[in-house]
């Protein structure tokens, strides 16, 4: 109804400044202007939406981006470990030769405890290894 012409006719009286005013009134109003302004703003709402849309894509595509690269680091890092892990253990050997005084106590607790940390960096990293591919899989 807002798009469409109004007609408007009538007998009116006012008062204006202590004068009476009397007579016929008859007019048409088109809402030419009215209707361009809500195209307008219906035109702009939509680019507004399409560049929000485009934005939303790219933080997405971003955050992808950065998980993704963050697994393929942690999993080469986690390897590395694991194949020097595999290599380097403490065995009943170095108990053996601290045992038989080849090497000191001070060197069996360094080398044991270089192990531990190379072990415990280990665990650390598989565990956020796999807390990051849980995220990744969520983007499939």
């Amino acid at each position: 109804m807002s798009s469409l012409p109004s007609f408007e006719a009538g007998y009116k009286s006012e008062t204006i400044l202590d004068q009476k005013l009397q007579g016929f009134h008859a007019g048409i109003s088109i809402p030419l202007w009215q209707n361009a302004k809500s195209v307008k703003h219906a035109k702009l709402q939509t680019e507004w939406s399409r560049a929000r849309l485009w934005q939303e894509e790219g933080e997405i595509k971003l955050r992808l981006t950065n998980l993704y690269n963050q697994v393929v680091a942690l999993k080469t890092n986690f390897e590395q470990v694991r194949a020097v892990l595999e290599e380097e253990q403490v065995s009943a050997g170095s108990l053996e030769l601290l045992k038989s005084g080849h090497i000191s106590f001070t060197d069996y607790l360094v080398d044991a405890d270089l192990i531990w940390q190379a072990k415990s960096k280990f665990l650390r990293n598989e565990n956020a290894y796999y807390a990051l591919l849980s995220q990744l899989k969520v983007f499939e």
